[in-house]
C-alpha cells in the first residue's frame, strides 16, 4: 500500500488546480432510495469518453478528464452519512497496463477532495477496470499481484477489479453537503496508453 503522507502529497498537487478544466461530462440527479437513517442519492452516468493521453513531458496534469455529477435540490439541506459516498466506475484500455496510468479524484460540492484507492494506479494493474465500487464499508482490498492467489489475505479482488472493495478515505465526506455538483477527476499519468471511461455512479447515503 502506498504511505498516508504520499496520497496527500498527490491530493495537495490536484487542489491547486482544480478550477482548470480539460474534458467536462454532466449528470443529473437520477434517483433517489429510501433507507431506514434517511435517504440515498444516486447519480448515474454512461460517458464513454477517452480520458487524454499524456504528452510527453507534459505536467501532471496535463492527461484529465472531468465528470461532473449533479445532485438536485430535493436533497437541499442533507448531508452526506457516516461511511460517505460510494462510487462505481468503469475503464476500458487500449493496451496490456493502460489502467496502470490512472490516477482518480473525487471533489464535493464545497471542494473537499481525496484520491479514490491508491491501488488503482498500482503498475501492472491491467488494461481495463471494473465496473468497480469503492466504498467505505467494505472488508475486502484490491489485489494488485501479478496473479492470484494475493499475498495478502485480505486484498481478495483481483484485476480487472469487477466488484466491490474498500476504500476509507470515502468516509472523509461525512457530513458535507449533498446537494450540488460532485466531480470525478480522472488523470492519465503517462503518455502512450489511453483509458476510456465508460460509466460512472454516485451512491450518497445522508445522515
Amino acid at each position: 500500500m502506498k504511505s498516508k503522507r504520499s496520497r496527500l502529497a498527490l491530493v495537495g498537487v490536484l487542489a491547486l488546480a482544480i478550477s482548470a478544466t480539460v474534458g467536462l461530462v454532466s449528470a443529473s440527479i437520477a434517483d433517489a432510495k429510501k433507507s431506514k437513517k434517511g435517504k440515498t442519492a444516486v447519480v448515474s452516468k454512461t460517458v464513454n469518453t477517452a480520458i487524454p493521453d499524456r504528452s510527453t513531458g507534459g505536467t501532471a496534469l496535463d492527461g484529465r478528464l472531468d465528470v461532473s455529477l449533479n445532485v438536485g435540490k430535493k436533497f437541499k439541506g442533507k448531508v452526506v452519512g457516516a461511511d460517505g459516498p460510494s462510487v462505481t466506475f468503469k475503464t476500458t484500455g487500449d493496451s496490456a497496463n493502460s489502467a496502470s496510468d490512472l490516477t482518480i479524484y473525487l471533489v464535493s460540492p464545497k471542494g473537499r477532495l481525496s484520491q479514490l484507492n491508491t491501488d488503482i494506479g498500482f503498475f501492472g494493474v491491467g488494461q481495463s477496470i471494473g465496473p468497480l465500487t469503492l466504498t467505505a464499508n467494505s472488508s475486502v482490498g484490491l489485489c494488485t499481484a501479478a496473479s492470484p492467489p494475493c499475498p495478502n489475505p485480505l486484498a481478495t479482488l483481483n484485476r480487472p477489479f469487477a466488484g466491490t472493495a474498500q476504500d476509507s478515505y470515502l468516509s472523509i465526506y461525512h457530513g458535507t453537503q449533498v446537494n450540488g455538483t460532485w466531480k470525478l477527476i480522472f488523470l492519465d499519468t503517462a503518455n502512450s496508453k489511453t483509458s476510456i471511461v465508460n460509466s460512472v455512479k454516485l451512491s450518497i447515503p445522508t445522515a
